[in-house]
């Protein structure tokens, strides 16, 4: 029954802020305040985060590097079967079902200065749900990278706010699916650290 805790853990953190997305006032003011706040230095850096979570970029390097290593390659195939199924639930599954559009094509006057992600949803972050689920695993495949990734993890899911192209229920629900799918995808397929 312990095992299951994490799970209703993160399965209650989606729900929720799913039931708070259907509320989003408070949202749309936090991304126009945010919008009226940004300086040059902080757009340039969440403008590398950003990046460098496009597409589960960073992510997909650092499972990639990790089989390349003889004591890391087991679990850089496990982080990469994570990052494909967090992929398929959250892209190819929830964005689809839940069909929330993207905050500024609901508020015109929202600003990204960024290109305009490729799909229309919005919920939940595919960005959030790789990086938690990349972070998770990286943290399950020695503690060592933990404060490191889960740091990239949270400026990765914050830049998508900074820029307007999530509300913040967006990125809560994407690294509870991140960290529910690298959860059980580490369960199934436990590796002992050597």
């Amino acid at each position: 029954m312990k095992k299951y805790v994490p799970i209703a853990v993160f399965s209650a953190v989606f729900f929720g802020a799913l039931l708070l997305a259907m509320q989003n006032s408070f949202e749309m003011d936090i991304l126009l305040w945010l919008q009226n706040h940004r300086t040059q230095w902080l757009t340039i850096v969440m403008r590398i985060f950003t990046s460098a979570g496009d597409f589960g970029a960073v992510w997909i390097l650092a499972g990639a590097a990790l089989t390349v290593s003889k004591r890391y390659r087991r679990q850089g195939f496990v982080m990469l079967l994570t990052l494909g199924v967090c992929f398929l639930l959250s892209e190819g599954f929830l964005k689809n079902i839940i069909c929330r559009p993207r905050p500024f094509r609901v508020q015109p006057e929202l600003d990204i200065i960024i290109p305009p992600p490729v799909g229309m949803f919005s919920f939940p972050s595919g960005h959030s749900s790789a990086a938690f689920a990349g972070a998770l695993s990286l943290s399950y495949t020695d503690r060592r990278f933990s404060v490191m990734a889960f740091s990239v993890a949270v400026l990765v899911a914050v830049s998508r706010i900074y820029f307007g192209v999530h509300y913040p229920t967006d990125i809560i629900a994407g690294a509870a699916v991140g960290l529910c799918c690298a959860y059980v995808i580490w369960k199934v397929f436990p590796i002992k650290n050597e």
